[in-house]
């Protein structure tokens, strides 16, 4: 399995074009983190014909909140 976090469309210069194809190559399929990783990815060459599933990166919304004072300046 292949995880990911790119979410821009960009081509990788050499080496790392040729390692990101070998390791496709090799994957089962592909995680993608995030949506925006999905919408990427899920048609570009080596991804579009391999299973993946999409985890969302989380946030703990019970610890993190806004912090309404932060915001204000103060």
């Amino acid at each position: 399995m292949y995880a990911t976090f790119q979410n821009l469309r960009k081509r990788y210069p050499p080496p790392f074009a040729q390692m990101e194809r070998r390791a496709m190559r090799r994957a089962d399929g592909w995680i993608a983190f995030g949506r925006t990783v999905e919408e990427a990815l899920a048609d570009h060459p080596g991804y579009r014909d391999r299973p993946h599933a999409v985890i969302p990166p989380g946030v703990d919304v019970e610890h993190f909140r806004p912090d309404a004072g932060a915001r204000a300046g103060g």
